[in-house]
């Protein structure tokens, strides 16, 4: 069974993002970051080329990194931001800024340390550095999701997610190239529609591979901060805990979401039906939990099945 059918993802990624030219709102979301980074980036360009001595250059050019590793957090807040896009919370531009303040420290070292890795396994040899960056493409995914996790076991659970899928996350991106040509044949233009594009393809891949690793049992819903949801009127035993579920609201909060009604999402998952189910004048729909959200092509995964890539499957007698 393909787990990352290539053609279907990126069709149901032109489709979210065609949507009322959701594209643009995206990327206006980021537009902030990616300006500073250009900014920073010329400006040093420009010191750097008038340095007069090689300690000078040098100095800027530590700086210049320096600068990239303290916007990190940022980009680790991006990546959660196209992913609560894809599960209908419709986040407003300022959680992205938000969510990497809040959590800077976290994010900030998680993602310092992915790169120095990256980077260490790129001097031993250049092919295992690209082993590595595939590796732990989904790092920053996972720290958004759980980020009671440590720097290791969200690199560890990268690794597990992407084992027997690199090449074809490899082939994947080899896929947009003519889309990167065309960006740079526009002067930057053209990345105002190809950003947010790559990024929802990236981010319904981590759903997949997400949910594709919890379903085989190569990793536990708990590793994305999922937790199960208690009998209605049971007491929780897990209450207190910082992902524990509230018995009367099943769906976790997300604190960097804003939460909109069904009907106005057409990728959220299916409103509840039978009694209690929400009306036309009941208050915003909130999107499902984490483990039965986005899948592509298929918005409507049944009681007791697992949904990747548009098929079910039982969970415990289908056989990956």
């Amino acid at each position: 069974m393909e787990v990352l059918n290539r053609t279907a993802i990126k069709a149901d990624a032109r489709s979210f993002i065609g949507q009322n030219r959701r594209w643009l709102s995206m990327m206006l979301a980021c537009l902030p970051l990616f300006l500073l980074e250009g900014a920073i980036s010329g400006g040093i360009s420009v010191w750097q080329k008038f340095a007069e001595d090689s300690d000078a250059q040098y100095t800027v050019s530590v700086g210049s990194n320096l600068i990239a590793w303290l916007l990190i957090p940022f980009t680790v807040a991006m990546a959660g931001y196209y992913l609560n896009q894809i599960r209908g919370f419709n986040p407003e531009w300022q959680s992205l800024y938000k969510e990497g303040l809040d959590r800077y420290g976290k994010y900030f070292t998680v993602g310092l340390v992915t790169q120095i890795f990256i980077y260490l396994w790129t001097l031993l040899l250049f092919v295992p550095g690209i082993i590595k960056v595939y590796e732990y493409r989904f790092v920053h995914n996972v720290i958004h999701d759980n980020p009671n996790l440590s720097q290791s076991r969200a690199r560890d659970l990268s690794r597990r997610m992407t084992d027997g899928f690199k090449a074809d996350l490899f082939v994947l991106d080899l896929s947009f190239i003519l889309w990167y040509i065309l960006v740079a044949l526009t002067c930057g233009f053209a990345a105002f529609y190809v950003v947010p594009y790559v990024s929802t393809t990236n981010a319904m891949c981590y759903e997949n591979l997400k949910n594709y690793a919890i379903s085989t049992g190569k990793a536990a819903p708990e590793e994305f901060g999922i937790l199960p949801v208690p009998p209605y009127g049971a007491q929780p035993p897990f209450a207190g805990q910082p992902y524990a579920q509230n018995p009367q609201a099943p769906y976790p909060e997300n604190p960097y979401a804003t939460q909109t009604p069904y009907a106005a999402n057409p990728y959220a998952q299916n409103a509840p039906t039978g009694a209690g189910a929400p009306t036309q004048n009941a208050q915003p729909f909130t999107p499902p939990a984490p483990e039965s959200t986005f899948v592509p092509g298929d918005e409507t995964p049944s009681a007791g099945k697992t949904v990747i890539n548009g098929e079910e499957a039982e969970n415990d007698k289908q056989d990956f």
